[in-house]
């Protein structure tokens, strides 16, 4: 094939490319969109959990609501996170001595058990929520 031939499948892979991401990003948008207005019914319905029958092309489907919580570090106040830890003596158990570096499922258990408990977070600790449904099609 000659440059020109290969040059124009390029052109057109890229729009071909771009069109798709395009289209992905707002199916992405939809789906996210649509969780979290299912989870917030179910939340309101005091449910975590509904099987529903929901007919021809989607049959038998199981919702169940999910919450993720992790903990993090704010910015510039790192310091004030890893003075407090050691005050209470796990500062050890939250970063690797080898290296200043977190260690993000123990700070995560440690956050999620402080706020199961009521218990107030270490100073420059802060936490996020990711709500989410998951799907599974019976059959």
């Amino acid at each position: 094939m000659n440059l020109e031939t290969l040059a124009r499948q390029l052109v057109d892979a890229d729009e071909a490319n771009e069109h798709y991401q395009q289209a992905a990003d707002k199916a992405a948008e939809r789906f996210k969109a649509a969780q979290i207005a299912f989870w917030t019914a179910m939340h309101d319905a005091k449910q975590t959990e509904a099987t529903l029958e929901l007919g021809e092309g989607y049959g038998n489907v199981k919702f169940q609501k999910q919450e993720t919580i992790l903990g993090s570090v704010l910015k510039g106040r790192e310091v004030e996170a890893y003075e407090a830890f050691k005050r209470e003596g796990i500062a050890d158990q939250v970063f690797d001595e080898d290296r200043p570096v977190l260690r993000k499922r123990v700070l995560n258990q440690i956050v999620n058990s402080r706020l199961a408990s009521g218990q107030p977070l270490p100073v420059g600790v802060n936490f996020s929520s990711r709500k989410y449904v998951t799907i599974t099609k019976k059959g």
